[in-house]
């Protein structure tokens, strides 16, 4: 057999080993949602935090109590519970919950580990003073939204509805639409609508961070580095560069998770010193795969690609940097 030949067994062996890896990660995630919406904590399993279970709770819960204010109610624990019961069995909301309580977790870690600020970092602290007085403001935008975001993750998600998706904010009112009728009470259009009114998608947080990805036109070098960029940033680039789905990303940067986060990264264009480097900070597990050095982008982006729990775009649209 010829080396060029050994070579390309060794590189499909490769593949086939990542690809096996990163379908026991579907697996784990894809179970993990399930066991949430049996009430979000006791049978909660390793790969859920205690700390990232009550911050999941606690940006359900805090939905509840916003829709409760809208419609007159009173905040009674047991109906808190019961909403927050049937917000579990959503599973793209629990999904989207879950990631935003892990990106919560983790801000507060390399806080705490790096100093590195999960509201300004230094990336963003240099947007605000940029000459380009749009950059500057939605920079500005940016700083107020993910300071909510950080001390609304600390106190157990405070004004979440409005922050969602906008999937997930129609979740959101249609599983309350059900509660109210399971209860024998009205549920009015006019009530859907004031609280509809009030939404804005252009205005939460996660679509800032992609506005402020597309204004800056920053290579993929800057924003996927989570010690200059900070970790809102990071992962969105890594979403917005990859077409995989934002909370998969955030999953990703989970101990357990590290496999997915180094290919996304590869796939984004960074260098294994690089992946190694970002994952080291994010308190990532680093024990790759034999052969992962020599993983090119493409390679890593169509690995992604195979992934069970798809991605949201076909092409890239952050810049491939080395």
């Amino acid at each position: 057999m010829t080396r060029q030949g050994v070579e390309t067994l060794d590189a499909a062996a490769m593949a086939s080993a990542l690809r096996a890896d990163l379908a026991n990660d579907d697996h784990v995630l894809a179970t993990a949602v399930p066991v949430v919406a049996h009430m979000l904590g006791d049978q909660a399993s390793a790969l859920m935090r205690d700390d990232v279970i009550a911050c999941m709770r606690g940006t359900l819960i805090a939905i509840a109590r916003q829709l409760f204010s809208f419609a007159g109610f009173s905040e009674d624990t047991a109906d808190l519970r019961s909403l927050e019961s049937m917000f579990a069995s959503n599973g793209n909301l629990v999904n989207h919950c879950y990631s935003l309580a892990v990106e919560g977790v983790i801000n507060q870690q390399l806080s705490d580990e790096h100093g590195i600020d999960p509201a300004l970092p230094a990336l963003l602290q240099e947007l605000i003073e940029s000459r380009d007085a749009n950059i500057s403001q939605l920079a500005m935008d940016l700083l107020a939204s993910q300071t909510r975001f950080v001390e609304g993750q600390r106190r157990g998600g405070s004004a979440a509805l409005f922050e969602l998706p906008p999937e997930h904010f129609d979740a959101a009112l249609s599983v309350f639409k059900s509660w109210i009728l399971k209860r024998g009470l009205s549920c009015s259009d006019k009530l859907d609508l004031e609280i509809r009114v009030q939404y804005n998608e252009g205005v939460t947080r996660l679509s800032m961070l992609t506005r402020l990805l597309i204004a800056v036109g920053a290579s993929a070098e800057i924003v996927t580095e989570i010690e200059t960029a900070g970790l809102a940033l990071f992962i969105s680039a890594i979403s917005k560069s990859t077409g995989q789905p934002r909370e998969l990303i955030a999953l990703s940067c989970q101990p357990q998770q590290s496999l997915r986060l180094a290919v996304a990264m590869k796939a984004a264009g960074r260098s294994s010193e690089a992946v190694i480097r970002q994952l080291m900070i994010a308190g990532a597990d680093i024990s790759l795969p034999a052969g992962f050095i020599d993983l090119e982008a493409n390679e890593a982006f169509a690995l992604l690609k195979t992934s069970s729990l798809g991605s949201q775009q076909d092409q890239r649209t952050v810049p491939k940097n080395g």
